[in-house]
């Protein structure tokens, strides 16, 4: 067994090291690897020029079922829902996307993430144009919308980077 392994299982007490569920349960929690990962492996993923054209098949089969998986994607709207939010994901700018860098992974939604997408870009017009050339406002100022503008669409008091956010 790989040392990481030998060193995780070592840390258990006998009664639990001969319990398989427990064991099995531990080495998946520790080494099972995200919905976003499985994500990337699918859509990544190239085939070995020594694999043979089935083995490719399992394995991307195996990626995707994962990411459905792990999303909890059961039925066909759901997977039409992953699918176009997927697509908005792609189209979306860099500066954007790191707004919504707390729920990107777990929007599975596309109209929930469309709505937060135009609300965002209102907000951010309304700011930007009511005080484009305004020079009443430091960059401590402009530092602080911006944190309002994330906790708008994040739908949070707190927010984990920014800590409390005052509206006022």
């Amino acid at each position: 067994m790989p040392s990481e392994i030998n060193q995780l299982m070592a840390r258990e007490s006998e009664e639990k090291f001969d319990d398989y569920d427990y064991i099995k349960g531990l080495l998946l929690k520790r080494f099972k690897l995200s919905t976003e990962i499985f994500r990337q492996k699918f859509v990544k993923h190239q085939r070995n020029p020594a694999q043979s054209w089935r083995d490719f098949v399992f394995e991307i089969t195996s990626y995707f079922e994962e990411w459905l998986g792990g999303l909890g994607v059961n039925d066909f709207e759901g997977l039409k829902n992953l699918m176009i939010t997927d697509q908005l994901k792609r189209r979306v700018s860099g500066d954007v996307r790191e707004q919504f860098v707390d729920i990107w992974v777990k929007s599975i939604v596309s109209d929930d993430l469309a709505d937060k997408l135009d609300e965002y870009e209102s907000v951010r017009a309304n700011v930007r144009g009511a005080h484009s050339n305004d020079t009443r406002y430091t960059g401590r100022q402009i530092i602080s919308l911006s944190r309002i503008i994330r906790a708008l669409v994040c739908n949070q008091k707190v927010h984990p980077f920014f800590g409390k956010l005052n509206y006022r």
